[in-house]
C-alpha cells in the first residue's frame, strides 16, 4: 500500500460525493438476512457479482461455508433468491456502489475474510463494479482479503467517476489482496504489472472445472419441477438454449428451432436469456416470439395449475434455474462467451456458435472443451437445426468427467491458500 493511499482515498470520497449530488445513484445498500435470522460472526464476505460467479466458484464456496457464515455481496439487484437457493443460510447484500458501503458492512457484519470471486481484479475493470471502499473497510477490520479464480476483461471505465477511482485507487485495490489465484499465467503477469505483490499471486487453474463434480440440480422451485415432469410425461424432448445475450442469438435459436419443431413436434425449447432484467434486449425478444408463429409460455407468468406442455417453447425469465433444466434436457445450446460446463456435467450434447472472445473468463474452458471435442460448433441456423434434430444422441457424464478430470483441483488449491486447509 502506498503512502499516498489515505490522501487519495479521501480525495476520491469527496469527488464521489460531488458526483452523486450532480447525478444521484438512486440505490441504497440492502442487507437481507436468511429466514432463520443472521448467523453469528465473524463473517466470510464473498463478492459474487452474478449467479455466474457463484456457479463458477461454487466448489470452493461450499467448502468455505464450513469455515464460517457467508455474506454474499453483489452489485446487482435481482439475485437474492438465486443466491439463497445455493446458500440458504447466507446473508445477501446488494451494494449501492457507494464508497461508504464498506464502513456500514464492517460495523454490522464484521469480516474475518473477504473473498472476491473471479472479477473484478480492478475496481471497475470488469462488467461489474466493486468500490475500493468495500475492500478497504474489510482490510481495516482485520480481514484477510483474497481474489480467487482471477480474470481480467480489459474493460474501460464506463463513466468519469469510475475512471477517477481507477486512476487514484487501482493500485491500492490490487495491493489490498493477501492471496491472489489466477486462471492463467498471462493473467498472473498482468496483475503483477498492475501492482500486485508477486509473492501473493499464484496460478491455480480454473475453478469452473471443479463444478463438474456438483451434479445436484436444485429443483427447489415447485413450479419448475411440475413443468419438467409434465414435459417428460408427455414425451417432449427438451432443447435448452441458455445465456443468450444478443439479438442475433435470439434470432438464430428461434429460426433453427422453428425448423426443427416442424420436423419433430416432440421437441420443446426452453429459451433462457442471460439478462431478463434488461428491458431493451427483452423488447426485441418479445417481438421475435410474437412473430415466430410458435406457441409459447413464460415461466414467471405460469398460473399455478397451468401446463407449459401444450406450447412449443417456454421463456425461462427467472434466475438460478437454468442448471435444473440443463440436467433434464436432450441437447443444450450455450450462449456465446458463457459457461459450457453446466450442461456438459450432465453428459449432454452442447452446441455453441463460433466467435468467442479471448477476453472472457469462459474462453479457456471453451478452448479446452472444443479441443477435446466435447462441444459442437454450429456455423448457422441450418447447422443448429440439424443438431437439434439429433437431440437424443448425447454422451455420458462419466465420459466427460474422465476427459476433464485432469483440469480439476483448483478448489483444493484455493482452500489451502485462503484457509490453510483443503
Amino acid at each position: 500500500m502506498t503512502l499516498l493511499e489515505p490522501a487519495r482515498w479521501h480525495l476520491f470520497g469527496g469527488l464521489d460525493r460531488l458526483a452523486d449530488l450532480r447525478d444521484p445513484r438512486g440505490e441504497t445498500l440492502k442487507i437481507w438476512h436468511p429466514q432463520q435470522g443472521a448467523p453469528e460472526g465473524p463473517y466470510i464476505w464473498v463478492y459474487c457479482s452474478t449467479i455466474g460467479e457463484v456457479n463458477a466458484c461454487k466448489a470452493f464456496l461450499q467448502q468455505a461455508a464450513e469455515q464460517g457464515p457467508l455474506v454474499l455481496l453483489t452489485d446487482r439487484h435481482c439475485y437474492r433468491d438465486s443466491y439463497w437457493r445455493h446458500f440458504p443460510n447466507a446473508v445477501v447484500v446488494e451494494l449501492s456502489g457507494s464508497p461508504a458501503d464498506g464502513a456500514r458492512l464492517a460495523r454490522e457484519l464484521p469480516p474475518q475474510h473477504f473473498i472476491v470471486c473471479e472479477i473484478p481484479a480492478q475496481p471497475v475493470e470488469a462488467p461489474c463494479r466493486l468500490s475500493y471502499g468495500v475492500l478497504r473497510a474489510a482490510k481495516q477490520a482485520g480481514a484477510q482479503c483474497s481474489l480467487i479464480n482471477a480474470w481480467l476483461y480489459g474493460y474501460q471505465a464506463s463513466c468519469r467517476i469510475d475512471a477517477v477511482e481507477q486512476r487514484l485507487l487501482g493500485q491500492a485495490f490490487i495491493q489490498s489482496f493477501d492471496v491472489i489465484s489466477t486462471q492463467t499465467e498471462s493473467v498472473r503477469k498482468r496483475l503483477i504489472e498492475l501492482g500486485a505483490d508477486p509473492a501473493c499471486v499464484q496460478v491455480f487453474g480454473n475453478l469452473k472445472f471443479d463444478a463438474l463434480e456438483d451434479t445436484s440440480t436444485h429443483l427447489l422451485d415447485q413450479r419448475s419441477r411440475q413443468v419438467i415432469e409434465q414435459l417428460e410425461f408427455a414425451g417432449r424432448e427438451m432443447v435448452v438454449a441458455g445465456c443468450l445475450t444478443g439479438d442475433w442469438e435470439f434470432e438464430l435459436v428461434l429460426e433453427a428451432f422453428a425448423k426443427a419443431y416442424a420436423e419433430n413436434p416432440s421437441l420443446y425449447l426452453i429459451l433462457a436469456p442471460r439478462h431478463p432484467e434488461y428491458e431493451e434486449p427483452m423488447r426485441h425478444l418479445w417481438r421475435l416470439l410474437d412473430n415466430s408463429g410458435l406457441s409459447y409460455c413464460v415461466k414467471s407468468r405460469l398460473d399455478k395449475d397451468e401446463s407449459a406442455e401444450p406450447h412449443a417453447l417456454m421463456l425461462l425469465d427467472t434466475f438460478g434455474e437454468l442448471k435444473s433444466f440443463y440436467s433434464r434436457c436432450s441437447v443444450g445450446y450455450v450462449g456465446i462467451n458463457h459457461n459450457v460446463l453446466e450442461p456438459l456435467s450432465f453428459g449432454r450434447t452442447v452446441l455453441v456458435s463460433p466467435g468467442w472472445e479471448a477476453t472472457y473468463p469462459s474462453y479457456p474452458v471453451y478452448l479446452t472443451t472444443r479441443d477435446l471435442e466435447l462441444i459442437v460448433e454450429v456455423a448457422d441456423a441450418k447447422a443448429l437445426t440439424r443438431e437439434m434434430l439429433k437431440s437424443n444422441q448425447h454422451r455420458h457424464a462419466d465420459e466427460i468427467k474422465q476427459l476433464l478430470a485432469e483440469q480439476c483441483g483448483a478448489a483444493a488449491k484455493n482452500m489451502r491458500a485462503v484457509f490453510g486447509r483443503e
